[in-house]
């Protein structure tokens, strides 16, 4: 919903409508509020049952209510960085989003320190939260020209920002499903043991996904307003640019990691892991594919088709979890991470394809 409406608000915004660009906004901030106390009473709900029927003692049902009122906080503050994405102040956005959840952690540091109690404990993680969003607020009133808006724009205005915020979900379910269930099969398949290796490497592997990243997040921010602003020809020679520089990040990375990874994965665990070169191999080879379909895909949702890429992706996510479910019995790790990594291949290809034709269009 968030960036569905940063979206919008950036169109509104270049065609100098501050009054449309608050709707879109304040709309989407008072969707994820409502969205999110429907959840909280859900969360109270069940805790309350499962206390009731003695499964859970006191302290574990208020730890349980406390943190997910935190995480709903978080999210009410993800939706709202929508401003900072509205006004090219993404870089400001992230600092915010990252500082909150160090803030929350410094909370949960001190309540360690303070108190032997969980729920107390919890009580700091929540109130550091809150701090976090009320500093957000004020920064965005203060500093941001659009604000920090609250409010019900209308039915139609929910149903411009929902199609496109269906079409974005659609990333983060996939990403659930590629994650956590080819998580759970390997560990049905190889031992709980394998997952920590598993786990191990994919992480270490992901390190080139997040240096594409840093540099492929804030370009959709940036392709996005220059789109809405008819500055064409800059985002084609900046896009053909990016691209050659993603090329040779998830080239000479991922040979870098390899060639390292035994020495880190010895310093990372005391020698309690030792990855077999091929497995990592596989895995660099499976994150390479990951990390470049990331621009490409910034490039769709800067020019507002996201929706080209959901087919894909939502297959290949359903698709791993098959292969990993059924195919465990069968093939050893490295061949089901070799197989895994053809949807991730799937997924490029098809990016590439489609962000040529969205950028080929762009007038």
């Amino acid at each position: 919903m968030g960036i569905a409406a940063a979206g919008l608000a950036i169109k509104a915004l270049a065609d100098s409508d501050k009054g449309m660009a608050n709707i879109y906004l304040g709309t989407a901030n008072f969707i994820s509020v409502i969205v999110c106390i429907f959840l909280a009473a859900i969360i109270f709900f069940v805790v309350v049952v499962l206390y009731k029927y003695n499964v859970i003692n006191w302290d574990a049902a208020g730890v349980i209510m406390i943190i997910s009122a935190a995480n709903l906080v978080a999210v009410v503050m993800g939706v709202g960085e929508a401003a900072f994405r509205a006004t090219d102040r993404y870089a400001a956005g992230t600092v915010f989003s990252t500082s909150a959840r160090l803030f929350e952690w410094i909370g949960f540091i001190f309540g360690l320190l303070l108190f032997n109690d969980f729920l107390k404990i919890a009580l700091m993680i929540l109130l550091f939260r809150v701090m976090a969003f009320a500093a957000q607020v004020f920064y965005i009133k203060k500093y941001i020209d659009v604000g920090w808006c609250f409010g019900w724009g209308g039915v139609n205005v929910v149903k411009i920002i929902t199609k496109p915020a269906l079409q974005l979900s659609a990333f983060p379910v996939a990403g659930l499903l590629s994650i956590q269930g080819v998580t759970i099969a390997v560990g049905s398949f190889y031992g709980s043991s394998a997952v920590g290796i598993f786990n191990a490497c994919r992480t270490y592997s992901r390190v080139v996904l997040q240096a594409v990243n840093i540099i492929s997040n804030p370009l959709l921010n940036w392709m996005a307003i220059n789109i809405s602003n008819k500055n064409i020809s800059e985002v084609k020679f900046v896009c053909r640019r990016a691209f050659m520089l993603f090329s040779a990040v998830g080239v000479v990375l991922p040979v870098l990691l390899y060639v390292f990874h035994a020495s880190v994965f010895y310093a990372w665990t005391g020698g309690g892991i030792v990855i077999e070169d091929m497995l990592m191999a596989a895995f660099l080879v499976n994150s390479f594919f990951v990390a470049m379909y990331s621009f490409p895909r910034s490039i769709l949702i800067a020019a507002n088709k996201p929706g080209e890429l959901v087919g894909i992706i939502v297959f290949s996510a359903f698709a791993q979890v098959v292969c990993a479910s059924f195919g465990g019995a069968y093939l050893d790790m490295t061949e089901m991470v070799i197989l895994l990594g053809f949807f991730d291949a799937l997924i490029l290809i098809k990016s590439l394809h489609a962000s040529k034709i969205a950028i080929n269009n762009l007038a």
